[in-house]
């Protein structure tokens, strides 16, 4: 897979689209920090926020370990669930 075919655009600081490299284990402030942070996506979005995990914020898709993707996902359910949010993966993409 060529550089081209492996990043996404940028991410934008406004809209509903929330790149993360990793959700694994959040501090007590840091969970907080990201809640706040998805509501505004969820604002921006209206009722919807997409979150590419395992891509930097400049669309570098760096991938995660299976733990730390399944780590990432507990941590995006907690933080749907606090804010009354339901989450649905929509698409997976392995790279090997």
């Amino acid at each position: 897979m060529s550089d081209a075919e492996n990043r996404l655009p940028p991410e934008m600081e406004l809209g509903n689209i929330e790149y993360k490299v990793k959700l694994v284990n959040p501090s007590s402030s840091r969970l907080q920090h990201l809640i706040t942070q998805m509501k505004w996506r969820l604002r921006e979005g209206q009722g919807e926020a997409i979150y590419e995990v395992g891509v930097e914020d400049g669309g570098q898709m760096s991938g995660l370990s299976d733990v730390e993707m399944e780590a990432s996902l507990t941590t995006l359910r907690t933080m749907a669930s606090a804010l009354g949010a339901s989450m649905v993966i929509v698409s997976f993409y392995r790279k090997y």
